[in-house]
């Protein structure tokens, strides 16, 4: 089984940051293959709207893929 835990906070160092990696251990001791992503310092762009997604992919080419990949 796997388990993404997407950690919304900038703070690398904070509490949220802390819970997520205390949910991964958590997790990984329980078997999951888990892994947790942290957008903050990632380089996503932001949507411009150009509709080039109506197949179901993004055009821009950005961390977005990875974190969708993982999803």
């Amino acid at each position: 089984m796997k388990a993404l835990i997407v950690c919304g906070s900038a703070n690398q160092s904070g509490v949220s940051a802390s819970m997520a990696s205390s949910a991964e251990r958590r997790l990984r001791s329980l078997g999951y293959d888990a892994e947790v992503v942290h957008p903050a310092v990632m380089r996503i762009a932001h949507c411009t709207g150009c509709g080039g997604c109506s197949d179901g992919h993004c055009v821009i080419d950005d961390d977005m893929g990875r974190i969708m990949r993982k999803v």
